[in-house]
């Protein structure tokens, strides 16, 4: 809970964020007294190679200035997710029931989030104290995002918002099934995880993280394939008139990428679908000018508005092909593991991981990745635990649960 509520808390002078100083503080005690890692050689591997990616980012200096774009920054941003994963782990290890304990919390605090945006929407008052959160000049992505009607609440953009409550959505589906919660309670949380999903209208939640929640809650037996169709379909009949009346602005913009690039230019706010944008303009400068293999450096005043883009452009093929190796070896892992349900939610998370970084780099995303990296860690940390479980299970030859 503590490491969830330290991702939304206000960020610091100098733009440290508060989760960069709880995660390193509870994880080195619990990193240097674990005398077992239930977590294993796996998370050391996919370690191994995600700092491999860093190291190979940072093997050349950005030569561009500005302190949010500087070569410290993005190391920073690149690095985080190393941390996080060596961390985690270590944290985790000696709590039981590790996967409950981390969806609980991180859809408890997506329900405060979401009361915190609602609360900002119904009050001034309220939305002045947003400002410890966001920026709110006129420049910011927030108000840009504010005055087409995408609110994304304690977050600096949608993007982030989107990135939180769809691994919210996700975890609130597993706590339905093994959390031993007044189900009203969950339903409540549901509520207001969709409705701060909503506000934002990032179509990470939209389109990817809905349909990854909802396929997960199939798979792991919390609601039938019928009933989705059956919410899916009156839902697509409604929403959308009513959408159309009250943001005609964002769905005119989306309605323009529709003509100019096809449907998959609209779903990506054109970042692919048209050969000018600008992600393939910056895809294909760095095979024009040679810097494919290393990249261009940390650093850049361009938006890298694509989770692959951001490694391959500042780390050339060699950083792509390392958190690409990475997510399938995640992926692997989880299929592999498919029989249980922490299988089955890590093999959704890295398809969630897969399909928002097309719509911006969702595993570095400001403080809401801490919720996907924590919850990936636990994951593979209860997998690790059930290998002797199950193996003393099917000596015994009883049946397996869940």
């Amino acid at each position: 809970m503590l490491i969830t509520l330290s991702a939304l808390m206000p960020y610091l002078p100098g733009g440290v964020r508060v989760d960069q100083i709880v995660v390193p503080i509870l994880a080195a005690p619990a990193f240097l007294m674990a005398r077992r890692q239930h977590a294993g050689t796996f998370i050391w591997g996919i370690a191994l190679i995600v700092s491999l990616v860093a190291l190979a980012v940072s093997s050349r200096l950005s030569w561009q200035t500005g302190l949010a774009t500087s070569g410290l920054f993005s190391m920073i941003r690149i690095a985080w997710p190393v941390i996080a994963l060596l961390s985690f782990p270590a944290l985790l290890s000696r709590t039981p029931h590790t996967t409950l304990y981390s969806t609980l919390s991180i859809a408890a605090c997506a329900g405060a989030a979401s009361l915190a945006a609602l609360g900002a929407l119904a009050s001034p008052r309220v939305l002045e104290i947003l400002t410890l959160w966001v920026r709110t000049e006129d420049d910011s992505v927030w108000t840009q995002a504010r005055d087409i009607g995408r609110f994304s609440g304690l977050f600096n953009q949608p993007l982030e918002a989107g990135v939180f409550y769809s691994v919210a959505l996700m975890a609130l589906a597993f706590c339905w099934k093994h959390a031993r919660v007044n189900k009203l309670l969950l339903l409540g949380l549901l509520v207001l995880i969709l409705a701060g999903g909503g506000l934002s209208l990032s179509k990470n939640f939209i389109v990817v993280g809905i349909v990854c929640s909802a396929a997960l809650a199939i798979w792991i037996g919390v609601i039938p394939f019928w009933l989705v169709i059956a919410i899916a379909i009156p839902t697509l009949i409604i929403v959308p008139p009513l959408f159309v009346r009250y943001n005609p602005d964002y769905v005119d913009s989306l309605i323009a990428l529709y003509y100019t690039g096809g449907l998959f230019s609209a779903l990506t706010a054109g970042r692919f679908g048209q050969a000018d944008s600008q992600v393939s303009i910056l895809f294909q400068s760095l095979f024009e000018v040679g810097d494919w293999p290393l990249g261009r450096g940390l650093g850049s005043h361009l938006p890298l508005d694509n989770g692959f883009l951001e490694f391959f452009y500042q780390g050339g093929i060699v950083a792509l092909g390392g958190f690409v190796i990475a997510l399938l070896a995640l992926l692997i892992h989880g299929w592999r593991h498919r029989a249980t349900d922490h299988g089955r939610l890590l093999v959704m998370l890295v398809l969630f991981t897969i399909g928002a970084s097309l719509g911006g780099p969702a595993f570095t995303a400001n403080r809401a990745n801490i919720a996907l990296l924590l919850l990936i860690a636990a994951t593979i940390v209860d997998i690790r635990r059930e290998r002797p479980v199950r193996a003393a299970a099917i000596q015994r030859g009883a049946p397996l649960r869940y």
